[in-house]
């Protein structure tokens, strides 16, 4: 995926400055989710939720960005089994 993001951004121009961006709009956001995950766990007394937990969201994230970088079509609303 780092390569899919590399050739974007060695494109330049309005392409790259968005792919940037996005970027890091989405790490931030991304971020946040996982502390919210976190805390959820922590305040219910789950703490060994939060890592699968966390590895499943930053999953989720990697491969919706993948298929967008790769110009697949949009998976499926199913959940992963």
């Amino acid at each position: 995926m780092i390569g899919l993001r590399l050739a974007r951004l060695a494109g330049g121009g309005a392409a790259a400055a968005a792919e940037t961006n996005r970027m890091i709009s989405e790490k931030m956001t991304a971020a946040v989710e996982a502390q919210q995950i976190a805390a959820t766990a922590a305040l219910t007394g789950k703490p060994g939720r939060i890592a699968p937990r966390t590895v499943a969201l930053y999953r989720r994230k990697m491969r919706a960005n993948r298929n967008r970088l790769a110009g697949a079509t949009p998976p499926s609303r199913r959940r992963p089994k």
